[in-house]
């Protein structure tokens, strides 16, 4: 009795291979390349093709060397249990075979026939209508019961290793080993190393696995995190009052940190920085009172953002949660748009240090407007500003409110 794995393979392979010609044909008739007329005539007779090809592989398989592709790979061959002493299959069975082939096609046809004209019901008369109708439900009850035997035998095959498939059986068509002295590969499983399969499965299923996990992880939220565990961005009392380690603070106003920064970090061999092309566009100001670009600041609050969920508290420590100014280094909780004019723009640095857990916000709905400073001249203040939460839609609607 042959193995059932090898049985069950060889009927995989010659499945897989009547489905690679069978695409390939269709592929052929389907090209744009082609007229019309043979386009269609692809798609019209497509069941007709394929009983072309199904023909062709038997008579080069079964009707010529008594067995198929996939059984001649696994060592197998067909075996007639009529004549239990025929090493071959009979041409009885063979002429059986192929009647299965032609009763499968001639099924298949009238069933889409069927089908075709029971969507368009265009019969004459009452009667052929019902005729349709019962004939189409009694196709799908044949179907349904095939299945089911279908089933019923597939079960039975894994319980006794006959028969494979439920034409085998009504045929009576077993498969049997070419011979006792003939071993192949795959009659002989101690001579296989699966190494190089098992890896390439495990390496298919972690390469699936970050293909699924890889977008739900966010590298910028995992870079803060990080960085606030370890103390990276926190600042001293000293820096927060004159700012002796931050070189940004002595940027002209018009030009943004930000962007200065980046084009700083992507220079080399020591080149200088224009301040002409990092001007400030579209501004924005913060709750410290230094002007940034729009895109710039709304970017770094909503990375920020990400890890005190939106929520705008009261009192705010300096623990990496939140991004801080590169010029006064205070934490950045909210901005708005700035209607002056940033040549002029000479905001008010505060004499005194921010405290490191508490952040001002006022009680009132709605933005008061910046009062002028006596001591400062032009100097606009942002002591009266009410905090907005820093995701990028309530900057938009802020901004549409203020227009």
């Amino acid at each position: 009795m042959p193995n059932k794995v090898l049985q069950l393979d060889a009927l995989s392979l010659d499945i897989e291979l009547l489905k690679t010609l069978n695409s390939k044909l269709s592929v052929a008739f389907g090209d744009s390349k082609l007229p019309i007329n043979i386009q269609k005539f692809g798609t019209r007779f497509a069941l007709e093709l394929e009983l072309i090809l199904k023909l062709f592989l038997f008579k080069s398989t079964i009707w010529s060397k008594g067995n198929t592709y996939g059984l001649r790979l696994q060592n197998l061959t067909l075996h007639d249990l009529g004549a239990p002493y025929r090493q071959n299959i009979s041409k009885l069975r063979k002429l059986f075979l192929l009647s299965s082939i032609v009763g499968s096609y001639l099924y298949s046809r009238f069933e889409k026939q069927l089908y075709s004209s029971e969507l368009e019901l265009n019969a004459p008369n009452l009667t052929e209508r019902s005729l349709i109708k019962s004939l189409g439900k009694l196709v799908r009850q044949l179907n349904k019961y095939y299945a089911i035997l279908s089933l019923a035998n597939f079960v039975t095959f894994l319980l006794n290793g006959k028969f494979p498939s439920l034409m085998d059986r009504i045929l009576k068509v077993s498969y049997i080993p070419i011979s006792n002295t003939e071993v192949s590969l795959a009659s002989n499983p101690e001579a296989i190393s699966y190494e190089f399969q098992d890896r390439q499965l495990v390496w298919n299923t972690l390469t699936e696995f970050l293909a699924f996990t890889l977008p739900l992880i966010s590298i910028k939220k995992f870079l803060i995190s990080l960085k606030s565990i370890f103390h990276i961005n926190k600042y001293t009392k000293k820096t927060m009052i004159d700012g002796s380690n931050n070189i940004h603070r002595f940027l002209p106003q018009a030009c943004c940190a930000i962007c200065y920064k980046k084009s700083s970090e992507n220079l080399h061999n020591g080149e200088d920085v224009s301040i002409e092309d990092n001007l400030v566009t579209n501004p924005y100001i913060t709750n410290c009172g230094h002007l940034y670009c729009y895109y710039c600041i709304i970017n770094k609050l909503d990375d920020y953002n990400e890890l005190n969920g939106g929520v705008l508290v009261d009192k705010v420590s300096d623990d990496g949660t939140h991004w801080n100014c590169l010029r006064c280094g205070k934490p950045v909780l909210f901005c708005k748009p700035y209607d002056g004019d940033c040549q002029q723009f000479i905001p008010r640095v505060s004499s005194t240090m921010m405290d490191d857990n508490e952040l001002e916000s006022s009680d009132d709905g709605e933005v008061s407007n910046f009062n002028e400073s006596d001591d400062e001249g032009n100097n606009q203040s942002m002591d009266n500003i009410e905090p907005k939460r820093s995701n990028v839609d309530d900057y938009e609607n802020f901004e549409d409110s203020e227009v």
